[in-house]
């Protein structure tokens, strides 16, 4: 699941950093594979008790919930504490990261191959949603348009705010939505696929539009 949700991109400190974005992106399930690899190579280069302490360092310690909170941030950010707790720099992990993802998905090059086959093509429109998706094999699939309208900022978005517009699809399907956003309105829109080989759904294409 992790190699899939690195399948178009390099895995980059803006991938952690941006972490909302990044669940939209991939959706929960490969959000989770993906933060897992990262704890697995932290257990592998600097062992298993850096892992548990930087869990402690994040869990035990009792936040504010008010601007004391932003402030802390901005005078002790998380790669700061990364590396007192680990003893890592976080650019080191994170380029650790990516190379171990790599090998990683050497190893497994022939499945991907066929993962690559999945693909979908989405555009917002002002009358409404256009969106298709390229299935491989021959059973039909669960395939789902997911959107909702979303605030001007990038928060976490709940998948229970997610409006799902579900088909079944084999080959190559296309599909239009009737607007039921307003232009100028700001929404949140992704391709969704179940996909037998990793066991859930997979996000195809996601991301966050204004409404033309």
């Amino acid at each position: 699941r992790a190699l899939f949700a690195t399948r178009d991109e390099d895995l980059t400190e803006a991938v952690p950093r941006d972490w909302n974005l990044t669940t939209d992106r991939l959706g929960d399930r490969l959000a989770e594979a993906l933060a897992y690899s990262g704890v697995l190579y932290l257990e592998q280069a600097q062992g298993r008790e850096a892992v548990l302490a930087l869990a402690r360092s994040l869990y035990t310690e009792v936040s504010p919930r008010d601007s004391r909170l932003t402030v802390r941030e901005w005078f002790y950010p998380f790669p700061r504490r990364f590396k007192k707790v680990c003893g890592l720099s976080w650019q080191d992990f994170v380029g650790g990261w990516s190379e171990q993802m790599q090998d990683w998905r050497r190893e497994h090059s022939q499945l991907m191959a066929r993962l690559e086959a999945f693909r979908g093509h989405l555009e917002v429109r002002s009358k409404g949603i256009d969106y298709s998706f390229e299935v491989p094999g021959q059973t039909p699939l669960a395939c789902a348009l997911v959107h909702a309208e979303v605030g001007p900022y990038d928060s976490y978005l709940q998948a229970s705010k997610l409006v799902r517009e579900e088909h079944f699809c084999q080959g190559s399907e296309s599909f239009s939505l009737d607007s039921r956003y307003t232009s100028g309105e700001r929404i949140f829109c992704a391709l969704e696929v179940d996909v037998p080989e990793l066991g859930c759904p997979v996000r195809l294409v996601a991301g966050r539009w204004v409404v033309p």
